[in-house]
């Protein structure tokens, strides 16, 4: 009976959020109105002229950055999409500012696309970390108010007990725990890898995944009363019967199956997460889910919010207090080659430059996007790449997209590399200018000499300054490497010892800088 009602106040705060997506729906169509008065507005405001330089981030912004911050700011720390990690400064207000554009993206998708199971469960790192994403979901109290956690079931992996089970039996354990007990409607990743992985996990490592709810469902009376109550409070009408089938398979479940309310998903979809988009979609019954590209956001700002025009979706450059100019992809960062939103072309790509109220003034994010349409006069965005994710030895120009697509060849002929987490090329200069494939995983893999030919093969095929560099023998060919995944979060990807990879990290398929500056160890 508790979880019959459960789920009926589930059904009626669901129709509450579509009621007041709804109504932001007016209020955000009004702000597509009046786009083109705030920006002339804010271009005042923040006293942005024809002499305003363009600037980049490194030691001189960074340094203002923190010297203009107050004694209660805190700091979100990005995955370091450069190999070297930013520190953006974040008051309570300008918090609940990006929490509220969170939210009401959400409500308002859930009313244009008519989701009736509107709980979510969002992926976001069970660990506390320094990033945005665990920043926007901390909870003042370990146990979130009732209705809330109907709404919201992740919210209880804050509960010490539920931190407890984590260092238990794993935080995968866990989070299929909470999502079979409360069966979610909506699923939200940042990055499609975070619910890649957990989803390949399921299927791979079974027993270990289903170890907890295995446990619960066999001997419940052994756990503790703490989490007794954390499962009254999520429980879901079938909750037992799904515990128990998963308990006595010996082999995987579907996720589906595992959790069959899931009919939404929002996760990131451009530039270089497609690859895990992939895999996250070969877990997924397809006519069962719907998929909402995540509008973009960076750490320093909101860069786009989505935008529901029927069955069609558009991203609009429509942040609350965000100036947007834009540069042509292939111009020098110079002022005079700055666009208006209002001038840019169908079709073509441009790198995005803001300012804001928060200490950026003509703030090149180096982020790439095409113009897919206009809306009144506002393009619709589709994120592509970043500037600046490629590298060159002796002119071969390597693109983060040539590695991406010789990365994908790879998983494609290489059937058992399909678990690997993370996989990247790395710039080394010695013996011989090289590149080499970092394959994240914790043991050798098999026939690293194949991995190299088939990456040499596909890179040659899509570029051929490469090609050419390898045949006349200036490059030599690429070196497979084996690192523990930890290991190469922190020496390759930038992250500091300790931090939780799940929220925000960005898997890059090339880092643009070199093994050597790295500080990495010899081959493992």
């Amino acid at each position: 009976m508790r979880a019959w009602i459960q789920d009926q106040f589930r059904a009626l705060i669901a129709m509450n959020i579509r009621v007041l997506g709804r109504c932001l729906e007016m209020w955000h169509g009004l702000q597509v109105r009046r786009f083109s008065d705030q920006q002339t507005r804010l271009r005042q405001q923040y006293e942005v002229n024809a002499s305003t330089p363009i600037i980049l981030h490194g030691d001189v912004l960074q340094a203002k950055l923190e010297l203009s911050s107050g004694p209660q700011v805190q700091f979100a720390t990005t995955s370091g999409s450069s190999g070297t990690p930013k520190r953006i400064p974040y008051t309570a207000k300008r918090l609940r500012q990006v929490k509220w554009t969170y939210m009401g993206a959400f409500c308002r998708a859930f009313a244009a696309m008519e989701i009736k199971r509107t709980s979510l469960y969002v992926f976001s790192a069970i660990d506390s970390d320094d990033s945005l994403t665990a920043m926007m979901m901390a909870e003042r109290n370990s146990t979130p108010p009732y209705f809330s956690t109907l709404q919201a079931p992740y919210r209880v992996h804050g509960h010490p007990i539920m931190r407890a089970l984590a260092e238990q039996y794993g935080a995968p354990a866990v989070r299929l725990w909470v999502m079979v007990q409360s069966n979610p409607g909506s699923l939200y990743a940042t990055n499609p890898s975070t619910l890649a992985l957990f989803m390949d996990k399921l299927g791979q490592e079974w027993d270990q995944t289903t170890k907890l709810v295995r446990e619960w469902s066999k001997y419940p009376e052994q756990f503790d009363r703490r989490i007794h109550r954390v499962a009254r409070r999520i429980e879901s009408v079938g909750a037992k019967k799904r515990m128990d089938r998963i308990a006595q398979r010996l082999r995987p479940l579907s996720f589906h199956e595992c959790v069959p309310g899931v009919a939404f998903l929002c996760c990131w979809d451009g530039g270089y997460v497609r690859t895990y988009l992939t895999r996250v979609r070969n877990h997924l019954e397809e006519d069962k889910v719907v998929h909402l590209p995540m509008y973009s956001m960076s750490t320093e700002t909101v860069e786009t919010i989505p935008h529901f025009e029927g069955d069609v979706i558009r991203f609009l450059p429509i942040a609350p207090g965000v100036l947007y100019e834009f540069l042509p992809v292939d111009a020098k960062p110079n002022v005079t080659e700055l666009l208006k939103p209002s001038e840019l072309q169908m079709e073509e790509s441009y790198s995005m430059v803001v300012s804001d109220g928060w200490g950026l003034t003509r703030y090149h994010t180096e982020d790439v996007f095409r113009v897919a349409g206009m809306v009144n006069g506002i393009p619709d965005l589709r994120f592509e790449r970043r500037l600046g994710l490629s590298f060159s030895f002796t002119g071969e120009k390597l693109s983060g997209d040539h590695a991406r697509f010789a990365l994908d060849v790879l998983s494609h002929e290489r059937k058992d590399l399909v678990g690997v987490p993370w996989m990247t090329l790395v710039p080394s200069a010695t013996p011989k200018p090289h590149y080499k494939v970092l394959l994240a995983v914790d043991a050798a893999v098999l026939g690293r000499s194949r991995v190299e030919s088939i990456v040499d093969e596909a890179l040659m095929s899509i570029n051929s300054e490469y090609a050419d560099k390898r045949k006349s023998g200036r490059l030599d060919g690429p070196h497979a490497v084996c690192m523990s995944f930890p290991t190469a979060l922190q020496k390759v990807g930038g992250q500091p010892p300790g931090r939780n990879w799940e929220a925000q990290f960005k898997f890059l398929p090339l880092v643009p800088r070199t093994w050597e500056t790295l500080g990495v160890a010899d081959e493992e």
